[in-house]
């Protein structure tokens, strides 16, 4: 909270708290001093009171000596006395009464009837009866024995409410003197602890000020001021704060001008800058060493020092002969470079000694200045004429090429095609020249009768480069005069266009609808055999199986087309057939066979039978496929053994015969 505040504002504060302290303690001190007063007043009426009973008590006695004098010797002295005493007293119990709670009235009509008994009790006795005499006397001694007790309590209760009213005095004393003690003690630690924060809240910025000064002065910029707002410690703070800020911005921009001198020393263009009177202001380490070939050329010609003027720079040039294009024409060279110089607008190429170019770019700067930049563009150039010539190279191929080719850029304009491509398409060579857009061709098309897919042409009308024009693409299309071309399109992510060739297609195509022509011949062939006719590919995997290899086998068609050759023989066939497809697959051309062969295959449900198979072999887009036609020659076998049997019989009965002859 003090650092809101001005160091005087905290010291007037810190005062006026003090003295406010002070005054809240004098005004409890005359506060306990006025109580004490009181106290005091008080215990001097008790004191009183208890004077003013002791009188009556006094008087009590005095009273009874004259009364005891008047009822003994009757004389009217004792009477008038006794009488003085008893008004005395009633007058003091008058004064008691009013200061004194309880029954004072009471003690006046018992002294009423003790001075009456006296009185009786003399009378008694001056006329002999001393019955009566006694009598009264006997009871003006219990009246004065009740009077001496309730003086006696009003005596007890009056020094009771002196000592107790005494005792709370001292008491609240005590009490005052801890207070004051206490309350003291607090204001003194509470001012110390005040004057402390209030010390502290001024020593400690402080410190932390001088700190930073001493960091300033060792050049450590990064160091944190206080985050103070207000008052001369705030003020302060922000002159520190904006000290270090102009040395941090000192900094950078030493650093920043370092970097930017090493930066342009390091670009590979040459810079020079000129002011407005053409005089030099600044230059790169490239400038300077192109200046230096004219300097070590021209001894004594200092070309790099700031006010250089530009003109003799580029005479300097000319007079060491690096610029051939200068040759001959000397000063009409000064005076067009000295033009284009001043105009400071389009860039111009100059050839170099070494036949390398350089690009000179230059611009006017607010000041009136120029900014040169000169840049090597030696392989830029020789890239170029390397371009045109591939360009042209490309140019013949695509020519040459079987296909029809077109280039597409991303905005869907033909910029680039061959011949092919207009006589595939039949189009006008003087109608469609290369930069035409896709539209153009949909729209000749249509007006002719052609039309494109749908799906192309919404999207190329659309210009969106999404679906089939965003990924490789390809679709037949056959012309009315019965030509089928085959189209490719292939985007360019790094252009963002598209290739498309144009295949003529329709011997191919004739080709293959002769092949589909011949596979429904021989599938009907097949199917309409007696013999198991089984096609498999180079992996043994069955491709085609007709109704009589169902008949021997027992698979349905769409069982055995899951299925491998090694599951229509028995297990001790496998590893060799599987060996021979692997051997006969990679040949090049196809197997002769040319024999049958006979061996074990094994039905459906397990059962081994003897076949007979002729295998062949053909192949397609460079694979090989196998031929297999199966017969069942159980029957055959069967037939076989029964007359071997036979003629074995024949041939015993024939060796028996001649032994028995």
């Amino acid at each position: 909270m003090f650092m809101n505040f001005s160091i005087r504002n905290r010291l007037v504060y810190l005062s006026l708290l003090l003295v406010a302290a002070l005054v809240a303690t004098n005004v409890l001190m005359i506060r306990q001093a006025t109580l004490h007063k009181e106290t005091v007043r008080q215990q001097a009426r008790n004191i009183d009171l208890i004077v003013k009973v002791d009188a009556a008590i006094q008087t009590f006695g005095d009273l009874k000596y004259w009364l005891t004098d008047l009822a003994v010797s009757q004389l009217v002295l004792s009477d008038q006395r006794a009488q003085a005493a008893q008004d005395r007293l009633e007058r003091q119990l008058n004064e008691l009464s009013a200061v004194i709670v309880g029954d004072v009235g009471a003690l006046t009509a018992q002294l009423d009837e003790l001075a009456e008994d006296s009185r009786v009790a003399a009378k008694a006795y001056g006329e002999g009866n001393r019955l009566i005499g006694h009598a009264m006397v006997a009871r003006g001694r219990g009246n004065i024995l009740a009077i001496d007790t309730q003086l006696s309590q009003l005596v007890s209760r009056v020094r009771g409410a002196t000592q107790d009213a005494a005792l709370r005095a001292l008491k609240r004393t005590d009490n005052d003197i801890d207070v004051a003690i206490t309350g003291g003690v607090a204001v003194i630690l509470a001012a110390m602890l005040l004057t402390f924060f209030v010390v502290r809240s001024i020593v400690v910025p402080l410190r932390q000020m001088v700190g930073v000064v001493g960091e300033l002065n060792q050049g450590r910029t990064e160091v944190q001021v206080p985050d103070l707002h207000r008052g001369e410690l705030g003020e302060l703070a922000r002159v520190l704060r904006r000290f270090r800020d102009n040395a941090i911005r000192r900094e950078q921009a030493e650093r920043s001008e370092a970097r930017l001198v090493e930066a342009i020393d390091n670009i590979s263009e040459g810079m020079a800058l000129y002011d407005a009177e053409d005089r030099l202001v600044v230059c790169n380490r490239q400038h300077r060493e192109a200046i230096r070939a004219a300097e070590r050329r021209l001894p004594g010609r200092d070309l790099q020092k700031p006010g250089t003027r530009f003109e003799d720079v580029i005479r300097a040039a000319v007079d060491a002969d690096l610029l051939p294009d200068a040759r001959g024409r000397e000063e009409a060279w000064i005076a067009e470079r000295m033009a284009h110089h001043r105009e400071a607008g389009q860039p111009m190429l100059q050839r170099r000694l070494d036949e390398g170019w350089c690009r000179i770019t230059e611009y006017r700067t607010k000041d009136g200045g120029t900014l040169s930049l000169y840049s090597d563009i030696s392989e830029l150039m020789a890239r170029e004429t390397a371009l045109a010539e591939k360009t042209a190279v490309l140019e013949a191929t695509m020519e040459h090429m079987g296909q029809g080719i077109a280039l597409i850029d991303k905005s869907l304009h033909v910029v680039s095609f061959n011949r092919l491509f207009l006589q595939l398409l039949d189009l006008p060579a003087e109608e469609f020249k290369p930069g035409f857009h896709l539209t153009k061709l949909f729209d000749f098309n249509a007006a002719r009768g052609e039309d494109m897919p749908a799906y192309l042409e919404a999207q190329v009308r659309e210009g969106v480069m999404t679906g089939a024009l965003s990924r490789p693409h390809i679709y037949e299309r056959t012309r009315p005069d019965g030509t089928v071309l085959e189209i490719r399109m292939t985007p360019q992510p790094d252009t963002g266009g598209i290739v498309t060739t144009y295949t003529n297609i329709t011997a191919r195509k004739r080709a293959e609808l002769a092949l589909r022509d011949s596979e429904l011949r021989f599938r009907s062939i097949a199917q309409s055999a007696n013999d198991a006719v089984i096609a498999a590919d180079g992996n043994g995997q069955i491709i085609s199986w007709n109704g009589a290899a169902q008949n021997i086998f027992g698979y349905t068609q769409d069982e055995a087309l899951n299925m491998n050759l090694t599951a229509l023989m028995p297990e001790r066939y496998r590893d060799r057939h599987n060996a021979g497809l692997a051997k006969h697959a990679h040949r090049r051309q196809p197997a002769e066979f040319g024999w049958n062969l006979e061996f074990e295959g094994l039905r459906a449900d397990g059962r081994e039978f003897p076949i007979e198979m002729s295998l062949g072999s053909w192949q397609n887009d460079n694979k090989t496929y196998f031929t297999a036609i199966l017969r069942d020659v159980t029957d055959r076998k069967l037939a076989e053994r029964a007359l071997k049997e036979k003629t074995g019989l024949l041939e015993l009965n024939q060796i028996i015969t001649r032994a028995a002859n």
